[in-house]
């Protein structure tokens, strides 16, 4: 069941004020974020994914129209239809009159095992600061200028980012200093480096199949890195599949298994932050 709270904050002093505040709740699914949205009238699941440019939509349940559109991810380019919403509505995020993308999105509808409408992304996310609670299972999103969330309390830490198209971009420092530029994507499920010589030092712990957006299946060896640093986060053994990222600019992608760890973080796509909150 889809549930959306609008909450009112009333200060100390008396004043009420009327917040655009909502919170919902999500499943962590194969470490994805997969919540429920109404599309076209129609309630149905979708993934988080600051990976994503906008609104994807699955082939399996909405058909598009031909376009010379193409995606990019970390096995290679994909197709993408074009197709024309009335309305989407997603907590307080009402889209009306707008084009999504229509993609195949099998291979993450079987690994949710949920009937998936599409993958909610960045024109959709930055509306709001999205606050993402991983110990209760629960997002809440905020008014992106005029933030409750920062009205009553400070967040422990913040980490700043840069805007690469669509995705954040951020640094990590690997135990041997060296710097790394790394996607933050809440839809991927693993952490992945680079496969080259300095992440090869790393012990070979095991081989996993790493599908991606054009549906082909790599061969990926799962690493341990003892230590990596987040701003000022120290991270411990983190396990990370090495694989080949030519389609991409950077050298790695953060993932669910650190997003964990940082238990309750807010992005806020304007700002270009991402808040680390208690």
């Amino acid at each position: 069941m889809r549930v959306f709270l609008t909450v009112l904050i009333y200060s100390l002093l008396g004043t009420t004020f009327a917040s655009s505040s909502c919170i919902g709740s999500f499943e962590l699914i194969n470490n994805m974020i997969v919540v429920e949205a109404e599309i076209e009238g129609e309630d149905g699941y979708f993934i988080i994914d600051t990976g994503s440019p906008h609104l994807m939509l699955n082939a399996r349940h909405f058909e598009g129209e031909r376009s010379a559109w193409q995606a990019t991810g970390v096995s290679g380019r994909v197709d993408l239809d074009n197709k024309l919403l009335a309305k989407f509505q997603w907590g307080c995020v009402t889209e009306k009159h707008f084009n999504a993308y229509v993609a195949d999105l099998n291979y993450l509808e079987q690994a949710i095992d949920r009937p998936l409408f599409g993958l909610i992304g960045y024109e959709i996310l930055k509306q709001k600061e999205l606050l993402i609670d991983y110990e209760k299972a629960q997002i809440e999103q905020h008014h992106i200028k005029k933030s409750d969330l920062h009205r009553y309390a400070a967040p422990n830490s913040s980490i700043n980012f840069r805007l690469r198209s669509h995705q954040p971009i951020l640094e990590i420092e690997l135990e041997d200093e060296r710097s790394v530029q790394v996607i933050l994507d809440t839809a991927s499920e693993d952490n992945i480096l680079q496969n080259d010589a300095d992440n090869n030092q790393y012990t070979i712990k095991d081989m996993k199949f790493l599908v991606g957006a054009n549906q082909q299946q790599s061969l990926a060896k799962v690493v341990t890195i003892p230590s990596l640093s987040l701003t000022n986060m120290e991270l411990e053994n983190q396990e990370c599949l090495l694989t080949n990222l030519q389609h991409t600019s950077v050298q790695g992608i953060i993932g669910a298994p650190i997003l964990q760890e940082l238990k309750r973080f807010s992005i806020n796509y304007r700002k270009k932050q991402i808040y680390i909150w208690e």
